[in-house]
């Protein structure tokens, strides 16, 4: 599980990583108040799959949790997302609805839609460049791969997700080398 230190509320329950499942897309439903929806992969949120995740929804979750903590930002926060309004429950859910159907990631080499920092963004999003950048070259690699928009909303047929233990090996050989 993922919970905040201050009030340990889960933020995300890692449901199927210790199911047996038969593939990477054995999906079951989830009740909402067990996924924040800031940890949540888009496709948890699509009208045709609402309320069900498998075991590539933990995975991206795995991703997501990993880049907040390396980089100290949300992979989708940037320019596109800089207006999430400060307010109640039901403003919130709407916005989240906007920020799963944009979902732009902020270090895209390939689409500068949501990039931060440079010319484009704020002057503290250059902290955030200076952390992504400070990142070995396979773990920046593995984090554009997942955090590609046709990846997240599901849409293409080449979908990569990594396991945890291919992200731990990535980032213990990027601090001895």
């Amino acid at each position: 599980m993922f919970f905040r230190k201050n009030d340990f509320r889960v933020m995300f329950d890692f449901s199927f990583s210790i199911q047996r499942a038969s593939s990477l897309y054995d999906a079951w439903h989830v009740s909402p108040e067990r996924v924040a929806p800031d940890f949540a992969d888009s496709y948890y949120y699509n009208d045709a799959r609402k309320s069900k995740m498998d075991l590539a929804s933990d995975y991206y979750s795995i991703a997501v949790i990993l880049f907040k903590l390396l980089v100290g930002k949300l992979p989708y926060h940037g320019k596109v997302m800089e207006h999430e309004p400060d307010c109640g429950a039901l403003e919130h859910s709407n916005w989240m609805g906007v920020y799963h159907k944009n979902t732009y990631f902020i270090f895209d080499p390939e689409d500068d839609t949501n990039h931060i920092g440079g010319e484009t963004g704020f002057a503290n999003d250059e902290a955030f460049v200076d952390r992504w950048n400070s990142l070995p070259g396979r773990t920046r690699g593995m984090f554009i791969d997942v955090f590609r928009a046709s990846n997240v909303q599901r849409s293409a047929g080449n979908l990569v997700f990594y396991p945890p233990w291919e992200w731990r090996e990535a980032l213990q050989i990027g601090q001895h080398g």
